[in-house]
């Protein structure tokens, strides 16, 4: 409920530029980050949020987790938005979908790598991740 409030707080941000969803066992921030310096290179403002940390344009801070937590996101989306951003790319990470860290945000595009046997000590089973 409380990412219900913050999406309408800052008028839902995912939908306000074009947002991307990499997700898989291995590749996420190569394909991440390629997408963001595509952009880039095209002259147009882009974010990163990933293992790499939160990155718009060639400003780069830290952070914690891939996937943050559902209020942080909304806020970094929200940022990204602010700085004008015209696409976000964000590393979706299978803990980040089982704990439904992507609520509230609309992605245009999903990009799928590969599934492999990692993190089976968080999800049991590979029909469990793949389900993620």
């Amino acid at each position: 409920m409380q990412v219900y409030w913050f999406n309408l707080l800052y008028q839902y941000p995912s939908k306000q530029l074009v947002t991307y969803g990499v997700t898989g066992t291995n590749g996420k921030t190569s394909i991440a980050t390629m997408i963001h310096h595509i952009y880039r290179k095209l002259g147009k403002n882009s974010a990163y949020l990933g293992t790499n940390g939160f990155q718009i344009n060639e400003d780069k801070t830290k952070g914690a987790n891939t996937t943050p937590e559902t209020v942080a996101l909304t806020k970094k989306i929200n940022e990204a938005v602010e700085k004008s951003a015209e696409a976000m790319t964000l590393e979706v990470s299978s803990h980040g979908l089982s704990l439904g860290r992507l609520s509230g945000v609309d992605f245009d595009v999903a990009i799928f790598s590969n599934l492999t046997q990692d993190h089976l000590d968080f999800h049991g089973t590979m029909e469990a991740l793949w389900s993620c």
